[in-house]
């Protein structure tokens, strides 16, 4: 659970710094390792640590959530999945929480194996050659296991399908945190979303093998 003013006045070691003492910026419970931390040993602000507290999901460290020093994109997105599960409602909620305690972190772009020269997809190809004026550009052939969207784009980026599950995790948050921004963007008539119904299908981003057919916003 998220607890953090209503801690201020109570002395507890620090899992960080192992110091016990008052807080005077707050305190804050990892569900999962069951440590307390001082806000100011995991860089949360006073605004964070409110909203954290206000948030029904429970609060887990960078330690837990992170594997080998990264950061669980499956664990992240599994959570998601869960709210999704609930309602659009819950899944705004944990993406909230979820862009406060991930902070700042850019896309790793190098490839985690050897790049592989993109297969093309000769099925794909003849449905674009069939319904588009495009001739100069092939469909690059992927796992068909319901993340193809991002495998496709993962292996465009660094030559093979490692980064599905982190941009799955990154674009559920975008369509969920940003949706008025999307709906309104000046090049809205050109994206092909995965749609038809916006919030449907921010819930399906939110599950690994799931998105619903194309449409447009």
């Amino acid at each position: 659970m998220a607890r953090g003013q209503q801690q201020k006045n109570v002395q507890r070691h620090c899992g960080k710094c192992a110091v016990k003492r008052k807080s005077k910026n707050g305190i804050i419970f990892c569900d999962t390792c069951l440590k307390w931390y001082q806000i100011d040993c995991k860089g949360i602000t006073d605004v964070e640590l409110k909203a954290l507290s206000a948030s029904p999901e429970t609060y887990i460290c960078e330690i837990c959530r992170n594997s080998g020093n990264k950061f669980d994109y499956l664990l992240g997105i599994t959570r998601l999945g869960k709210a999704a599960n609930h309602s659009f409602d819950k899944l705004r909620s944990v993406a909230e929480k979820k862009m406060l305690i991930h902070k700042e972190r850019h896309v790793d772009l190098s490839p985690s194996i050897v790049p592989r020269k993109f297969l093309v997809d000769e099925v794909a190809n003849k449905l674009l050659r069939q319904y588009t004026n495009e001739r100069n550009v092939n469909a690059v052939k992927s796992t068909g296991d319901g993340d193809c969207l991002f495998n496709v784009v993962s292996t465009l980026l660094i030559g093979c399908e490692s980064l599905s599950v982190e941009l799955r995790y990154r674009t559920c948050l975008e369509m969920v945190l940003n949706e008025t921004n999307i709906k309104n963007h000046v090049y809205r008539s050109s994206f092909a979303l995965l749609s038809p119904d916006y919030k449907e299908t921010s819930l399906s981003c939110a599950t690994i093998g799931r998105f619903p057919v194309f449409g447009q916003l």
